[in-house]
């Protein structure tokens, strides 16, 4: 047998069964008998049940988002929302695997949770975006609300992306809404104005004072 196939197959085994049943009821076995595979196999790939499931989760966790935020910005609420779906999406794909391992950590000492979903890297690209519309002079907030917004803004993709399921009342948006909203409330946190010189807000400000949306187009 081709011992790459072999490998594939253990990894998506023991990322499925990691899912269904957790790192307790992952055991070797069961990931062979899974693969159709002996667990003499197993070991001759991987050694240990820790280093499988790490790979198993490196293999079949959240993969790259796919959509980077621009060095220079243009359209900064266009832009944040086509990142903040893709990210959204990314987590979505992976949340079983990911929520198992978020609630194993320390049985899982040779897999990097964090980096696993994305959140560090994620804080730092946004960061750089905020400093890029900050030296485009495209921000009207005081910096000081530029740390808290970045945090706010992660956080929320993470715990919708995550948690959505155990929170129905809290995301009451369908997930293919929540990234434009996401987006839409960071600029208007940040003030941020458009190249062309207008705030980019949205929501009671956007129409006469102290009137809602609905309101104003009445």
């Amino acid at each position: 047998m081709n011992p790459e196939s072999s490998r594939e197959r253990l990894l998506a085994a023991a990322a499925r069964l990691l899912e269904e049943v957790g790192f307790a009821g992952t055991t070797t076995r069961r990931v062979a008998e899974e693969a159709g595979l002996s667990e003499v196999t197993l070991f001759r790939q991987f050694g240990t049940k820790e280093r499988l499931l790490a790979e198993a989760v490196r293999a079949h966790g959240a993969e790259p988002p796919g959509v980077a935020l621009p060095a220079e910005p243009r359209e900064p609420e266009a832009e944040l929302a086509a990142w903040c779906s893709a990210h959204l999406e990314r987590l979505a794909r992976a949340r079983g695997v990911l929520r198992r391992c978020l609630g194993a950590q320390d049985q899982l000492p040779l897999v990097d949770i964090p980096a696993e979903v994305g959140v560090e890297q994620a804080a730092v690209e946004l960061r750089s975006y905020v400093a890029a519309l900050r030296r485009a002079g495209l921000l009207a907030a005081p910096p000081e609300r530029d740390a808290v917004a970045v945090t706010m803004l992660v956080s929320t993709i993470v715990m919708d992306a995550l948690g959505r399921g155990d929170f129905p009342g809290l995301f009451e948006r369908h997930p293919s809404e929540s990234a434009a909203e996401y987006a839409a409330a960071f600029v208007a946190a940040l003030g941020t104005v458009s190249n062309g010189g207008r705030r980019s807000q949205r929501g009671p400000s956007a129409g006469a004072p102290g009137t809602s949306p609905g309101s104003a187009a009445k």
